[in-house]
Formats: C-alpha cells, sequence, structure tokens
C-alpha cells in the first residue's frame, strides 16, 4: 500500500482491486462479481496523538 494507490475491497467476493480496476465497466462496481457495494482499505497503522 505504499505505492500510493487507493485499494478497494467487495463485500460480497471480498476481493481487493484498485480504482484503475474499475475503469473497464462502467459505474462504481467490482469488477469480478459485479456487487455495488465496495469499501475503500484503511492503513494498518493508528494514529498517535499526544495528551494534553
Amino acid at each position: 500500500m505504499s505505492s500510493g494507490r487507493k485499494l478497494y475491497v467487495c463485500l460480497r467476493c471480498g476481493k481487493t482491486f484498485s480504482k484503475e480496476d474499475m475503469e473497464y465497466i462502467s459505474g462504481v462496481k467490482c469488477p469480478y462479481c459485479g456487487y455495488r457495494i465496495i469499501m475503500k482499505t484503511r492503513t494498518p497503522s493508528a494514529k498517535r496523538i499526544k495528551a494534553k
């Protein structure tokens, strides 16, 4: 994920894909199964905030 690409996960089939993969089909949906509900992946590390 250090490449700076935004990755998405399909909530039906669980496959991970990039935004470039979605451009081959019209609309926002999974390029593998066609499901329309997708989620952006998050970074695995949490932000640290200094307590006051």
